[in-house]
């Protein structure tokens, strides 16, 4: 029955997504950047629909079923909270280690963004995969959750660098969430990620190469040698 799994696919979102974003808070800390997050969320679920409503009366596709719209809020959201703690933690981690905001976005995309462009085109074949099944329904869901991943993969990629490069200082002033520090510290001190094994390996970055709070040492010092340089002092053991 539609109607059922549609109450279901409501029932399951509002036990999980609370919790998925508490634990995007926790990680990154900060509510300013969960509100880039949130603004990804809702950017991504209505881009999704419309376009996926421009594609339907514009070919003249056959409607999809009313679970396809959950689906792809599901996506959207799920999505958005993954990528939100790959890209947004990563920013955070660069700022707080002396990087200017231009230095910490372009490292962030280098990385994290790497990881979330084929993260997404990987599932974006996987739900395309669907339409070549002989079945109406699931053909349309196939297409609906492939226009949602494509439209989330898209806004993140976009919109996140983009707000924080327009507003540098708000995005890299971090007001934390106190109860969040305390349950991080735990969860790395558990992992063996202790305090002092942080400050160690801030310190050999720093005898490697001096940086400021515009990033790099020097202005002849490019993004790409700061990348090597954070690198190095990632791979430094703990």
């Amino acid at each position: 029955n539609t109607d059922d799994a549609k109450h279901q696919i409501m029932r399951v979102d509002a036990a999980t997504v609370p919790v998925a974003v508490l634990i995007l808070a926790c990680m990154v800390g900060s509510w300013r950047l969960l509100l880039i997050a949130g603004l990804n969320m809702v950017g991504s679920i209505f881009v999704s629909f419309a376009v996926m409503a421009t594609l339907i009366e514009g070919l003249r596709l056959p409607k999809p079923e009313q679970t396809a719209a959950q689906l792809m809020e599901v996506i959207a959201l799920g999505l958005c909270i993954d990528y939100g703690l790959f890209m947004l933690r990563r920013f955070r981690d660069e700022v707080s280690r002396g990087a200017s905001v231009a230095a910490a976005v372009y490292i962030t995309m280098l990385r994290a963004g790497h990881v979330v462009f084929m993260s997404g085109i990987t599932l974006l074949f996987v739900m395309l995969a669907f339409v070549l099944i002989p079945t109406t329904a699931i053909k349309m869901d196939g297409l609906s959750c492939a226009v949602g991943i494509a439209v989330t993969v898209l806004i993140n990629l976009t919109l996140t660098p983009a707000l924080l490069y327009t507003f540098p200082e708000f995005f890299s002033n971090f007001d934390n969430f106190g109860w969040c520090r305390q349950a991080r510290s735990k969860v790395e001190e558990h992992f063996g990620r202790t305090a002092s094994a942080n400050s160690s390996s801030a310190s050999t970055s720093a005898a490697v190469t001096p940086t400021t709070a515009d990033g790099p040492a020097s202005a002849n010092e490019s993004l790409a040698d700061y990348v090597v340089l954070t690198d190095d002092a990632d791979s430094e053991p703990t």
